[in-house]
C-alpha cells in the first residue's frame, strides 16, 4: 500500500504530503520550506515527514535529508536493511527489514528511545527493542514513537504530555514501554497524533487515548484520557491514522472522521464516526495532518478539508 507522510510549518502539523508507491514520489506538496524539492529522493522506497524537515530511504538503506537539522534530526547515513522512515519535530526513527529500530536527532523527553536525553547526530540502535522483539510497524508525532511488534504488542516512548503514551500518567519515557492497558488485546494498526495516539485491534475495534479535545477520540466526551480506551459501538476497523485535532479510520473499504480537520471557529465537529466517501469504494488507509484528511483506495486518492491543501491531487479531490 502507498505510504503517507506529512509535514509543516510553525507548529501548523501536517500541511503537506508525500506519497511513495512502487519507488516513485507520486505526490509532492510545496517543499519551498525545505529549500526547493529534495535531490536523491527519486527513487525513494520510504519517505518520513516531520515538521521541520523530511528524510527518504533509498533502496540501498542510505538516507537522504532535506530541511532544518539543526536538531540533528536528518541525516545522510546508511542503515542497512531500512524500510521505513517516521519522524516527528526535532527526532527521526526507522525501522529496518529485519525489525531492528535506530532512531537520531533532539534527545529532550527521552524521544529517541535510547535510555538517556543527549542527542544523537547519526543513526543509533535502540537496543531494547531489538533485544526484545521485532518491530513491524512505528507511529511518530511530535514528540513520542508509537511501535506494533510481531506479537501485535503496542510499545511507546518519549513526551508524556496528555497520557499520548497511553501508561496512565504524564511521565516521559526514555525507553519503549509496552502499553499494558493493551497487553492480551492483539493490534494491528497504530498512530500517533499532535496530542493523542489509537490502536487498531484484531478484532477490528479502535482504542483511542490522549487529550480528547474537539471529541477525536470518539468516546461521547471531550475528556482527557490517559490510558487506552475502545470507542464505544464501533467494530471492523481497518486502519487508523491521527491527525491535529482529528481521528481518521478505514471500514468496510469507506473513510470515517472523528473530531475535525478544520481547527477554525464555528468548524464543524464530528462527535461520533462520519463516513466522508463513498461506502464500499475500496479505501483501506488514511492519513491525517492539521487541516486536511487522506484516503487511499482503488488507485483513487479521496481529500477531505482545506482545499488549498488538495494542490497535488488534481481531479482525484472530492470535498
Amino acid at each position: 500500500r502507498p505510504h503517507c507522510a506529512w509535514f509543516g510549518l510553525h507548529w501548523r502539523w501536517g500541511t503537506d504530503a508525500v506519497v511513495v508507491e512502487d519507488g516513485t514520489l507520486a505526490y509532492v506538496g510545496d517543499w519551498s520550506a525545505l529549500g526547493g524539492t529534495p535531490t536523491g529522493f527519486e527513487g525513494a522506497i520510504a519517505v518520513g515527514c516531520g515538521e521541520h524537515h523530511a528524510v527518504a530511504i533509498t533502496p540501498s538503506g542510505h538516507l537522504k535529508s532535506a530541511g532544518d537539522g539543526t536538531k540533528y534530526e536528518t541525516s545522510e547515513e546508511c542503515v542497512e536493511g531500512a524500510a521505513e522512515i517516521v519522524c516527528g519535530t526535532f527526532h527521526s526513527v526507522l525501522r529496518t527489514r529485519d525489525g531492528a529500530v535506530w532512531s537520531f536527532g533532539w534527545g529532550r523527553n527521552g524521544r529517541l528511545g535510547l535510555g538517556e536525553v543527549e542527542s544523537a547526530s547519526e543513526p543509533q540502535l535502540i537496543a531494547s527493542l531489538s533485544e526484545t522483539c521485532k518491530v513491524l510497524k512505528l507511529a511518530c508525532s511530535r514528540s513520542h514513537t508509537l511501535a506494533l511488534t510481531d506479537a501485535q504488542m503496542v510499545l511507546s516512548w518519549g513526551r508524556g504530555d496528555y497520557g499520548v503514551l497511553g501508561h496512565n500518567s504524564d511521565d516521559n519515557e526514555h525507553t519503549p514501554r509496552i502499553i499494558e492497558t493493551l497487553r492480551g488485546t492483539p493490534c494491528v494498526d497504530i498512530s500517533a497524533g499532535f496530542s493523542h495516539s489509537a490502536a487498531v485491534a484484531a478484532n477490528g475495534s479502535l482504542f483511542t487515548w490522549g487529550k480528547g479535545d474537539h471529541h477525536k477520540l470518539g468516546h461521547n466526551n471531550d475528556s482527557l484520557v490517559k490510558a487506552p480506551v475502545a470507542v464505544p459501538d464501533l467494530a471492523h476497523v481497518t486502519s487508523v491514522s491521527c491527525g491535529f485535532l482529528s481521528t481518521l479510520f478505514t471500514k468496510g473499504g469507506a473513510g470515517y472522521i472523528l473530531g475535525t480537520v478544520l481547527p477554525y471557529e464555528n468548524t464543524q465537529i464530528f462527535t461520533r464516526p462520519e463516513r466522508v466517501t463513498g461506502e464500499n469504494v475500496g479505501v483501506h488507509h488514511c492519513a491525517a495532518g492539521r487541516e486536511f484528511a487522506l484516503f487511499f483506495g482503488g488507485g483513487d486518492v479521496w481529500g477531505y478539508g482545506n482545499r488549498a491543501h488538495f494542490r497535488v491531487l488534481d481531479a482525484n479531490v472530492q470535498e
